[in-house]
């Protein structure tokens, strides 16, 4: 794909450099990097975007875009990526943001809706509010940054899985090329503010992505913004810590991708649908592999009338809603399946709160093949299982079915 780096001069009193990738007519995706990176931090995700028109610009005080003495507030970073938005022509876009990124995307999404088609968050904060553990280092920051301490710095947050050396090491310039007062006016700026989930309402279709390993962001937290988001799908990789995307690039555009396309798409509940998978099943029942999952036998929801279809998904997080939620004694179990004959989108959760089907779950009449179980899922917390059962005891209550 060609691309090109473009100098932006913002109408936020900047210039920032911004690297451009793809096809003219293809929907545009902005990309927002974390604190103390730069849009090179992206350089394995990039390849694995085909399909969109990518934007990656460096932020206010970090890579190569100006430094000023000030703006680095929540609401003045969000207001640079608006501004880069006007300065490359673009009304509205796809925004995907890693780590902090993802929270100045957030406030983005609260300040300018409009600007926004659809949110993907990836190890992004509900709140920064207070001072975290590494803040007195950073206070005691002083120009020329030392490539040491930038080094050790990226101990801060434990990987779980082989990161190339030489990422590592740009990760380590992007660091270093940052005054002192940028590392330590960003870090203030995201600590002060007012939580954009807090502030205002985010009403765009939302992804979230998140480690199960992550030491700095508490999994209670994720399912709080998720909460807060209508409709927004929760996607866990148990085995990923904080830096999902320095961890898992390959996964995070696979399912990125699979998200905004879905959007795009605008399927009807009955349209044949392009996924390949891999599928997922939430139960209590315990399977074995080759196994057969078929309709005819009573629903384990609402007033539990005989399914028609067999449900299954493409995310693990609604396969873990139907193994806590499913009848039964047992443990829940979530089971690798591939479907035997056609499916369908899931009529109950396609072109509802958003168009399209962006939990990707579907249903079909014919059999689903039990493939294998999954050990390392990650159940919900007990705050949000009770908050999805009273949920559901309320559609009950209201007479509400759900569709077969």
């Amino acid at each position: 794909m060609a691309s090109e780096v473009r100098n932006l001069s913002l109408r936020t009193g900047i210039t920032v450099p911004c690297l451009i990738l793809g096809d003219t007519d293809a929907k545009p995706l902005l990309l927002l990097h974390a604190w103390g990176e730069s849009r090179l931090c992206f350089n394995r995700l990039l390849p694995l975007l085909a399909g969109f028109r990518v934007y990656a610009p460096d932020l206010r005080g970090q890579g190569e875009a100006d430094n000023p003495e000030d703006g680095y507030s929540l609401a003045e970073q969000a207001e640079d990526a608006a501004a880069i938005l006007d300065a490359l022509g673009v009304t509205t876009a796809f925004v995907l943001g890693s780590s902090s990124g993802g929270y100045v995307a957030q406030q983005l999404a609260v300040a300018h809706p409009g600007r926004v088609a659809a949110l993907v968050l990836v190890g992004s904060p509900l709140s920064l509010q207070g001072r975290p553990a590494f803040a007195d280092e950073v206070d005691l920051l002083a120009d020329p940054i030392d490539e040491d301490w930038v080094r050790a710095s990226l101990s801060w947050f434990t990987l779980h899985q082989p990161v190339p050396g030489w990422y590592l090491a740009d990760r380590v310039r992007d660091g270093v090329r940052m005054p002192a007062h940028a590392w330590k006016k960003i870090l203030a700026g995201l600590t002060a503010a007012t939580p954009p989930t807090e502030a205002g309402t985010i009403r765009t279709p939302t992804l979230i992505i998140y480690g199960g390993q992550d030491d700095l962001l508490p999994r209670k937290d994720q399912e709080v913004l998720a909460s807060r988001i209508p409709g927004a799908v929760l996607q866990v990789y148990p085995d990923a810590g904080h830096l999902v995307l320095w961890e898992h690039p390959d996964r995070v555009a696979s399912d990125a991708a699979a998200f905004l396309h879905s959007l795009e798409k605008h399927p009807t509940a009955t349209e044949d649908p392009n996924d390949s998978g891999p599928f997922y099943h939430g139960t209590k029942a315990d399977l074995r592999p080759g196994d057969l999952l078929v309709p005819g036998y009573v629903s384990n929801y609402g007033s539990r009338k005989t399914a028609n279809h067999i449900y299954f998904t493409a995310t693990l997080d609604a396969a873990a809603w139907g193994a806590e939620l499913s009848e039964g004694d047992g443990p829940g179990r979530i089971y690798r399946v591939e479907p035997t004959g056609p499916f369908e989108n899931d009529p109950n959760l396609t072109d509802k709160k958003f168009p399209g089907n962006p939990t990707r779950s579907y249903r079909t009449r014919e059999a689903l093949r039990v493939l294998g179980e999954v050990s390392d899922w990650q159940p919900h917390s007990p705050e949000a299982l009770q908050h999805m059962r009273n949920h559901l005891e309320e559609l009950k209550r209201q007479g509400i079915e759900a569709i077969d």
